[in-house]
């Protein structure tokens, strides 16, 4: 079937029997925005080699949607080109994944970011002939590149970004293959397998313990930032993660419920899992046991400002980067470490599961992990949930 070219592109046929494509905007429009003393934004674009239909029409689709921005805006700058990925290339490959139902449903909303901008990290490495990694077709990717591109990123001791910088391009690779299967090589369809990254000694993640955690919150309530010592107990005691406390995943319907007026449902976005942790057991004669006495204590004193747990007086969501420094500065004010963070206290309380001395399976029952090897056989039910929380304050019991 004949090839229809669109609009200002223009088809090369190469030495090598290929035929290329360009998107090649006529010299009158940059006559004409040079006469009006205008800025002309626009240059030769290779869109790739032996495009099909619906590849080509994409591919020049992002330059004629530009030009006609700029026509219809009288000729005035239209800001920075959008450029597109010549299909084949490195940057195309990458753009593909990330804009691929297979990404999203892999990743997470609040992930994605993270992902995107190491990637472009990657993509412009430069390269000695001139250019970058992301113009590279993918075909020419090889071990030996890949171990270059590696090298580039840890640069500085940046391991960990070189290890994630490996894993995302193995993936990528690996879950666009069978899509693309002619722009891969044939003998080596995944470069980044190969890839030796450097041993290190992983940092320990700092964790503090229900002293520290219990000193912050009473001295944010004291200072008049009761929510702020309210997410470190949350953290702490019902192993949530920190995003998801400052999204607005814990509300106060959560709490004490209508539907249950015993537990606190903590939602695990990152796994999404929903836990039920109880707050009490009532024993045959009456007799009422608080599984979490200080936390509730603390929580009494956190006023109510909406649906959300956690908001600011005005009643808005913090801003993650405003969380930290109001962390920072409760911090300071109780004489805690450096390391403290609402991280570091879901760290402790996991470490505190460890220390009572729970079964794996009750542990992994309370913090919502996840394990493919425990999947079969790990049910959090009601009853696994009283267990684990009935040893758990045990545990704290016999210490006091």
């Amino acid at each position: 079937m004949a090839i229809e070219l669109p609009r200002f592109v223009i088809a090369k046929r190469l030495a090598s029997g290929a035929t290329a494509f360009y998107w090649n905007p006529p010299p009158y429009w940059r006559k004409q925005a040079e006469a009006a003393g205008r800025r002309w934004p626009f240059e030769s674009q290779v869109l790739g080699q032996d495009l099909r239909q619906p590849e080509l029409d994409a591919a020049a689709g992002v330059y004629n949607a530009q030009f006609d921005e700029w026509r219809e805006g009288g000729g005035r700058s239209i800001g920075r080109i959008r450029r597109y990925a010549p299909h084949g290339s490195v940057a195309w490959l990458v753009e593909s994944y990330l804009n691929s139902d297979t990404f999203k449903r892999r990743v997470s909303e609040r992930a994605r970011p993270d992902y995107r901008n190491l990637l472009d990290h990657c993509l412009s490495y430069p390269l000695k002939a001139g250019g970058s990694f992301g113009e590279l077709p993918v075909a020419s990717v090889t071990p030996a590149a890949a171990e270059k591109l590696y090298s580039w990123v840890i640069a500085g001791g940046r391991y960990r970004q070189g290890e994630k910088a490996v894993m995302y391009l193995k993936t990528v690779w690996r879950l666009m293959q069978p899509h693309h299967p002619r722009e891969f090589r044939r003998d080596v369809p995944n470069p980044w397998v190969g890839v030796q990254l450097v041993s290190r000694v992983k940092e320990v993640k700092p964790a503090h313990d229900r002293n520290d955690v219990y000193a912050f919150a009473w001295k944010a309530i004291e200072i008049g930032r009761p929510e702020v010592g309210a997410a470190a107990v949350i953290c702490f005691e019902w192993l949530q993660r920190p995003e998801n406390v400052l999204s607005g995943y814990v509300r106060w319907p959560d709490y004490r419920g209508k539907s249950h007026p015993d537990h606190i449902r903590i939602e695990h976005h990152k796994t999404g899992q929903m836990v039920m942790h109880p707050l009490q057991e009532i024993a045959t004669d009456g007799a009422v046991t608080l599984f979490y006495a200080d936390a509730e204590a603390v929580l009494a004193k956190t006023p109510r400002r909406g649906l959300p747990v956690i908001l600011r007086p005005e009643g808005t969501i913090y801003s993650p980067t405003r969380f930290a420094q109001l962390v920072r500065q409760v911090a300071d004010a109780a004489g805690l470490p450096k390391t403290f963070s609402l991280d570091a206290c879901r760290h402790g309380g996991m470490t505190e599961l460890e220390e009572a001395e729970l079964t794996d399976g009750q542990g992994r029952a309370l913090s919502a992990h996840r394990s493919r090897a425990y999947e079969g056989y790990a049910k959090r039910t009601e009853k696994r949930m009283l267990a684990a929380t009935r040893r758990r304050h045990a545990h704290l019991a016999g210490n006091k």
